[in-house]
Order: structure tokens, then sequence, then C-alpha cells
């Protein structure tokens, strides 16, 4: 199963936040889009594709047995 993983220290905005949102990708592109409105920027569209190319996908397995 892939997980989406947004570091808001690894974004074109945000250097010194410790913010990491980890989830299912529209969950995680929601959640980094309002983050980031947090920090003032201006939410819409233009955000939200910005965050969507942001948003980094891997393979994880849930769980410590691997389920």
């Amino acid at each position: 199963m892939a997980t989406a993983v947004f570091e808001c220290a690894r974004t074109f905005e945000e250097k010194s936040c410790s913010i990491k949102i980890i989830g299912e990708h529209d969950d995680v592109v929601s959640a980094a889009h309002d983050h980031l409105v947090s920090h003032g920027l201006t939410e819409g569209d233009a955000l939200r594709k910005k965050v969507t190319a942001a948003v980094e996908e891997h393979q994880t397995k849930y769980g410590i047995w691997g389920h």
C-alpha cells in the first residue's frame, strides 16, 4: 500500500517548520494545503497544485507485523 508524505521543511516556502503529514494521498494533500495556509500562504488551486507536486509516495506496511 502506498503512503503519501508531506514534509513542510522540504517545501519551497517553509524551511524551518518540522511538521510532517503522513496518510492517504488525498488526505495528505488537503491537510498540507491547510497547513501551508496557516503559514500565511493564499489558499486555492495554485497552492493545491504545488502541494500535490511536493507530496511523495512511499510503499509502507502498516503495523509492526507488516499487515
